[in-house]
């Protein structure tokens, strides 16, 4: 019987993976948050670095990466692409996850211009998402706190003529 922890496996027999997932869990948890953290960062930023195609293809992988690192302001911009590349396959359940996602790490970004930019264009994506999702109630919620948003901040420009009526 043989105790190998580690098996050649992957879709082309060219990466290394652990034999049972409790394996996996067990060496993960194992692991100081800290160092946890610190490997979760060096691999998002290799995944940009050495497969510039999953940026545009896989977003969300590097955003969790990223949320994982406890480098949210980082994870932001890709939730932001997961959601649009959702929006866009009309997988709007998943637009919806990816945007409230993008959401919370926007709502705890530091006070400022920047903050206000970009909590009005992810509650604004937000309620596209869930219009399309079929959620019109929640939407029209999102559609109304997007307006009021958009006056608190003096910012009108891109916003669709629906935003602003409320």
């Amino acid at each position: 019987m043989s105790t190998q922890l580690l098996v050649v496996g992957g879709v082309v027999r060219d990466a290394l993976i652990f034999r049972h997932a409790l394996i996996q869990d067990t060496a993960y948890q194992s692991l100081l948050g800290r160092r946890r953290r610190h490997y979760h960062e060096a691999i998002a930023k290799v995944l940009i670095e050495a497969y510039p195609d999953l940026v545009v293809t896989q977003p969300e992988l590097i955003a969790q990466h990223y949320v994982k690192a406890q480098k949210n302001e980082l994870a932001f911009p890709h939730w932001m692409n997961a959601g649009e590349r959702a929006l866009g396959r009309s997988a709007n359940y998943e637009a919806v996850d990816h945007f409230q996602n993008a959401l919370a790490i926007a709502e705890h970004l530091p006070e400022g211009p920047g903050r206000q930019k970009e909590v009005l264009e992810v509650t604004l994506k937000l309620g596209e998402a869930l219009f399309a999702a079929g959620r019109v109630s929640d939407s029209v919620a999102k559609f109304k706190l997007t307006a009021q948003l958009a006056r608190e901040s003096r910012r009108y420009e891109g916003l669709p003529p629906l935003c602003t009526g409320f």
